[in-house]
């Protein structure tokens, strides 16, 4: 994942978007402008996640010093920066006293240079100390009576609000007995993923790409490697999975998802 876009791509996978510039920074010319991030979360979220995201970010000790702040300009519905405190007051500055000034017309150049170099040195741990710190003590926000919308964990196979009973019921710390007798008990395949992380990984991949739905899919592997999940038969035997079912529902979490074998009833 590249420095430009790794907040970005944080933020589309784990929150409610509505609206989000994709790089913080040109790669091919780190001086077009200063790195900060423009996004907006959903307008279903409750305004009171703007001020925990400020609070996590205003903490997060860098090269430069750093805020979240709505834009100045807007009509019905305002962006939001992730930015430099300094390029917070520079906006401040031109809103106030009714200018429109690039960011070059009011740091000299010296500055102006240091504040794209050393903002993008932060971006990393900038990166790593909201994923730490930014955690909305509320799973979800709603506004005005709207229908809730979660805030999905992706990350984390042991979150049920996200990944409903996936784990609980084809998780990798199962035991093989009672997998194999549930299996023959039922008279169906059961199937178990042994690796939970990378599971994860791949159901929420696509789930955010499906959507709503059930979702039959062909589970990834090479000419070496096998994906890690297996399936318990009623015969008694196991076998490698080759697909998933993943079920996701209206509110984009996951009711369930499990390995199956297509060469096998299920």
């Amino acid at each position: 994942m590249s420095n430009e876009k790794i907040l970005a791509e944080y933020f589309w996978k784990n929150y409610p978007i509505e609206q989000m510039k994709g790089s913080m920074y040109r790669k091919d010319d780190i001086y077009f402008q200063m790195p900060m991030l423009i996004f907006r979360f959903s307008t279903k979220l409750d305004e009171k996640i703007y001020d925990e995201l400020k609070e996590c970010i205003e903490s997060f000790e860098g090269h430069l010093k750093w805020t979240e702040f709505k834009n100045f300009i807007g009509r019905r519905i305002w962006n939001h920066f992730i930015a430099p405190i300094s390029y917070y007051e520079k906006s401040k500055y031109a809103f106030e006293n009714d200018v429109i000034m690039s960011d070059r017309e009011y740091f000299s150049d010296e500055e102006y240079r240091k504040l794209c170099e050393k903002g993008i040195e932060d971006i990393p741990l900038l990166f790593e100390h909201i994923k730490k710190n930014f955690n909305p003590n509320l799973k979800t926000y709603t506004t005005k009576g709207e229908k809730i919308l979660k805030i999905l964990d992706w990350s984390s196979p042991e979150d049920e609000l996200t990944y409903g009973n996936t784990f609980i019921s084809h998780g990798e710390h199962l035991k093989i007995p009672k997998l194999m007798t549930k299996a023959k008990n039922s008279g169906q395949q059961l199937g178990q993923w042994q690796d939970n992380q990378r599971a994860a990984d791949f159901i929420a991949e696509v789930a955010q790409k499906k959507g709503v739905g059930i979702h039959d899919v062909v589970l990834p592997s090479s000419t070496t490697e096998s994906f890690p999940a297996i399936v318990y038969l009623a015969t008694g035997f196991k076998h490698q999975a080759d697909k998933a079912r993943i079920i996701v529902k209206e509110d984009g979490s996951i009711e369930t998802a499990y390995p199956f074998s297509s060469k096998h009833p299920h």
